[in-house]
C-alpha cells in the first residue's frame, strides 16, 4: 500500500484529511524544504490525502491526468503493459519522491 497527496480537480471523491495533518506530513518531505510556512500551508490546503492499495492502478496511459502526486510512504512502480500482459516497468518512484508533473 502507499500513501501520498494528490492535487485534484474540483469534486473530487477523495478522502479528507484535515489540513493541519496534511501540513505536518508535508513539512517532513524533504522535497518541501525550501518552502516558507505561508506556501506549505498553501499546498496543504489544497492537497488531497489518499491511501492506495497495492496493485491499483493510479493512472492509465491515454488518460487525462488530473492530479500531481507525492508519495509520502511506500512505492509506486510507472510503466506500460506488454502485449503478454506482463509490466514494463520505466521508473519506481519511492518515499517522498514526486510524479505525474508531466500533467503541467
Amino acid at each position: 500500500m502507499s500513501r501520498g497527496f494528490g492535487y485534484p480537480k474540483r469534486n473530487s471523491r477523495k478522502k479528507v484529511m484535515h489540513t493541519s495533518a496534511k501540513y505536518l506530513i508535508l513539512k517532513e518531505m524533504a522535497l518541501f524544504n525550501t518552502l516558507s510556512e505561508n506556501e506549505l500551508n498553501m499546498i496543504a490546503h489544497a492537497a488531497l490525502y489518499e491511501k492506495v492499495a497495492k496493485n491499483k492502478t493510479i493512472y492509465q496511459a491515454g488518460s487525462k491526468a488530473d492530479y500531481v502526486y507525492v508519495i509520502e510512504k511506500g512505492s509506486v512502480k510507472s510503466g506500460n503493459y506488454a502485449s503478454d500482459g506482463r509490466l514494463m516497468i520505466k521508473e519506481i518512484y519511492y518515499d517522498g519522491e514526486l510524479f505525474g508533473e508531466n500533467i503541467f
